[in-house]
């Protein structure tokens, strides 16, 4: 018979809805750094060209 404490020990119920949060905030963290990093050149890149284009 298991003891209350091994048993808590052994327990893996909920483990993957942690591991699911924090696979999406490292991917949420990834997106911000990105966005962070890159954000200015597309802007100037992509809607620069198209406020060229109206008048």
């Amino acid at each position: 018979m298991k003891t209350p404490l091994l048993g808590l020990l052994c327990d893996e119920e909920g483990a993957v809805s942690v591991e699911y949060a924090i696979l999406a905030s490292l991917i949420a963290g990834v997106i911000v750094g990105a966005v962070t990093l890159f954000g200015q050149t597309l802007r100037d890149t992509l809607f620069g060209r198209a406020l060229d284009i109206l008048p």
